[in-house]
């Protein structure tokens, strides 16, 4: 699994925005698809980027809403591989009552 770990935040309820992007254009639907978990709360089992964009080099994004961070201030994400090893490309977080700009669409 990969896990990213951010520290430091205020108890509350948050937004969190993962962004991805697959970087090795020779990868193709199901090579990379991996389950995505919040605090160990499920959000996708199994995620495909690359199906999700039709191709490598195009940015998708998950918008994951109301997850708690309780007193120790941290937020956990874990991607756990199906398929090939799991990417990430961007994280926002935004704690509830903030509003996050749009996500732009071309």
């Amino acid at each position: 699994a990969r896990v990213v770990t951010l520290s430091g935040l205020k108890a509350g309820v948050y937004s969190v925005r993962l962004t991805f992007s697959e970087p090795d254009m020779s990868i193709i639907p199901g090579a990379r698809v991996f389950g995505v978990s919040i605090n160990g709360e499920p959000v996708v089992d199994s995620f495909d980027p690359v199906a999700e964009t039709k191709g490598a080099h195009r940015a998708v994004t998950l918008e994951i809403e109301e997850r708690s961070v309780d007193a120790s201030g941290t937020l956990r994400i874990e991607l756990n591989a199906k398929v090939g090893q799991p990417v990430i490309s961007g994280i926002e977080v935004a704690r509830k009552g903030l509003t996050m700009a749009p996500i732009s669409r071309l």
